[in-house]
C-alpha cells in the first residue's frame, strides 16, 4: 500500500483541526473555553462509549502510527475517537462561526476532517459504521456543547 501526505493529514487531522479551532476561536474567549471543556468531556464520552459497546476494530489492519495506542479502551472500534473529535471541533465551529466570510475556512476543515474518515478506513482501524457514529456522536456532542455556552453567555 502506498503511503501519501495526505494520510498523515489524516492521521493528524483531529489535532490539526484542534489547533485551527484554537486559533479561530481565539476571539471568542468565553466560546473557546467551552470548547476546550467539551473537547475533554468528548474524550472521555469517547472512551466511556468504547468501554460499554466493546465493539471489535476490523480484523485486517495496516500498520501505520497508531499500532502500539490501541491498547486498553482503544482496544475497541466504536465509535472512532479520530472522527468523534474531529467532527466535534468542525460542528462546533459551524455552530460558532456560521458567516459566509468563513465559508472556504470550513470547507478547508471539513476536508482535513473526511481525510481522517478516509485514513481510519484505508488502513483498517475503524468500519464505515464506527466512523459514521463517531461523526454523529462527536457533532451531536458539540451542538449540545455550544448551546450550554450560548446560554450561559445571555
Amino acid at each position: 500500500m502506498i503511503i501519501t501526505p495526505l494520510d498523515y493529514i489524516g492521521f493528524y487531522g483531529p489535532k490539526i483541526l484542534f489547533a485551527s479551532s484554537a486559533y479561530l476561536l481565539w476571539d471568542q474567549r468565553p466560546y473557546l473555553i467551552m470548547y476546550v471543556l467539551g473537547m475533554i468531556l468528548n474524550i472521555l464520552l469517547n472512551f466511556f462509549l468504547k468501554s460499554i459497546i466493546k465493539e471489535a476494530r476490523p480484523q485486517k489492519q495496516i500498520e501505520f502510527l497508531d499500532d502500539d495506542s490501541l491498547k486498553g479502551v482503544n482496544e475497541y472500534g466504536m465509535p472512532s475517537g479520530h472522527a468523534q473529535t474531529s467532527f466535534y471541533s468542525i460542528a462546533y465551529l459551524l455552530c460558532v462561526k456560521s458567516y459566509v466570510r468563513d465559508c472556504l475556512l470550513i470547507f478547508s476543515l471539513f476536508f482535513i476532517g473526511t481525510l481522517t474518515l478516509y485514513q481510519r478506513i484505508k488502513f483498517g482501524r475503524h468500519t464505515i459504521k464506527q466512523v459514521l457514529v463517531g461523526v454523529l456522536v462527536g457533532s451531536l456532542f458539540a451542538y449540545v456543547i455550544y448551546r450550554v455556552a450560548k446560554s450561559s453567555l445571555e
